[in-house]
């Protein structure tokens, strides 16, 4: 049988069509298709790292298919590169288990070997996921999940429907967490302020140049991407805290309150970023409890930071009343490369440095 459709590169006016794609992909989401023309300038061709890749598969002028991968400014070890995070994987239903995914797939790895790209990495679902490692890509570990309830209460109604038991819950629920999850005492630290920014200024170059030195595998931080990242984005609000000493960044975190609709409608406060120098817990300390103080304004059901490796960061968090659990995850953290004497730094998970704001979670 005769194939019906074709993989090809983005070309301009496929914005039109990648539109009625994901309308038809995401019809619960309800685009606005103004909103969503700002957010996909935004991503796609206003990264300050660079234009994106897209492949699109089509069927005479119909879009069915669409893979990209935005541009990514990285650090391995001691070399700064340019990677890609491979985000949007959309089949149309009339077209899936036709190799539309693979083929797409094949194509963009290839033109990225072609343009010297050492690494993609990304955050692949369960449907999505068996096709990446056909195609060469390799799982380093989820997402892992720690969370903090505010609201016991209005999370165990969503499932439980029945006014006594959902007491009954609640009570030995909320005595669980004050046991076994209590928050430890409040730490300060002489002359650290912690003030709410509209942007980050030229500091947070010097600053991201201390922390890159601190870990093997990161996305770069910089002030062009910071800014691009939690401040350009349209029709979305960050709250953004900073730590400072003596007129210098001693750290900061990203917050933003989402209602997700997967968790059964919740408004989850979410912990994007939160970075201090490597020794400096006590200004992760603070500034957890800032973010905390903050979701309790904000009258979230929980809190939720979700990242990849990073004990120290995880200590912290159980020590602000966190909890954590192998068993809830979020997505799997994938990566490809070609160059194989990269694999085996890649494939270690303790080399990467990985939180919530490295996705395309907005």
């Amino acid at each position: 049988m005769e194939q019906a459709w074709s993989v090809r590169a983005y070309k301009e006016g496929d914005v039109n069509g990648i539109f009625e794609l994901m309308k038809v992909v995401y019809p619960e989401k309800k685009y606005d298709r103004e909103k969503w023309m700002r957010w996909w300038r935004w991503i796609y061709m206003n990264n300050p790292v660079g234009v994106s890749r897209i492949w699109i598969a089509t069927h005479g002028d119909k879009i069915v298919g669409h893979d990209a991968f935005i541009p990514v400014k990285m650090k391995i070890v001691k070399e700064y590169i340019v990677g890609l995070q491979n985000i949007d994987l959309m089949i149309h239903a009339d077209y899936r288990q036709q190799g539309v995914f693979s083929t797409m797939e094949k194509k963009a790895l290839i033109e990225a070997d072609k343009e010297g790209i050492k690494v993609i990495y990304g955050f692949s679902n369960e449907a999505a996921y068996p096709g990446h490692l056909k195609s060469g890509w390799f799982d380093i570990c989820p997402m892992q999940v720690t969370f903090k309830p505010l609201n016991l209460d209005n999370i165990l109604k969503k499932g439980i429907s029945n006014k006594f038991l959902l007491k009954f819950c609640t009570v030995i629920g909320n005595w669980f967490v004050s046991i076994f999850y209590k928050a430890k005492n409040p730490t300060e630290v002489d002359a650290l302020t912690i003030s709410k920014i509209d942007s980050f200024d030229d500091r947070i170059d010097d600053f991201w140049k201390k922390v890159a030195n601190e870990y093997k595998i990161l996305t770069i931080r910089d002030k062009k991407y910071l800014n691009w990242r939690y401040f350009d984005v349209p029709d979305v609000d960050y709250t953004i805290f900073l730590a400072e000493k003596n007129e210098q960044i001693y750290g900061y975190i990203i917050l933003r309150s989402v209602i997700v609709p997967e968790v059964r409608g919740l408004l989850l406060g979410c912990i994007f970023d939160v970075v201090a120098l490597q020794g400096q817990d006590d200004v992760v300390h603070c500034l957890i409890l800032r973010a905390i103080e903050h979701f309790r304004r904000e009258k979230v059901d929980a809190i939720c930071a979700k990242m990849i490796g990073n004990k120290t960061l995880h200590r912290i968090f159980r020590r602000n009343g966190f909890i954590s659990s192998r068993l809830i995850n979020y997505g799997h953290f994938i990566v490809y490369t070609s160059n194989q004497t990269l694999y085996e730094l890649l494939k270690d998970r303790e080399n990467w440095f990985i939180q919530l704001g490295d996705s395309d979670f907005i």
